[in-house]
């Protein structure tokens, strides 16, 4: 019986969340990356609570990709 979110390590949460099966060794390669990202992604949205940066805006830019070669044809 696979555990419930409440019950997991973040990781396993956040798979569990994304619908995302992690085999064990799987769990086990990707867990530092993702436990850096949250942790850079917690720092950050602490530092952007801050007075100083309650008029900033995120921004994210998407970007068309065109086939090797450009032209987009």
């Amino acid at each position: 019986m696979p555990l419930s979110p409440e019950d997991a390590d973040p990781v396993q949460r956040l798979a569990a969340h994304a619908d995302l099966p992690l085999t064990p060794d799987r769990l086990a390669a990707v867990s530092p990356l993702l436990a850096a990202w949250t942790r850079d992604a917690n720092a950050l949205s602490a530092k952007m609570r801050a007075p100083q940066y309650a008029e900033v805006t995120p921004i994210t830019g998407l970007l068309q990709a065109l086939p090797f070669g450009g032209g987009g044809k």
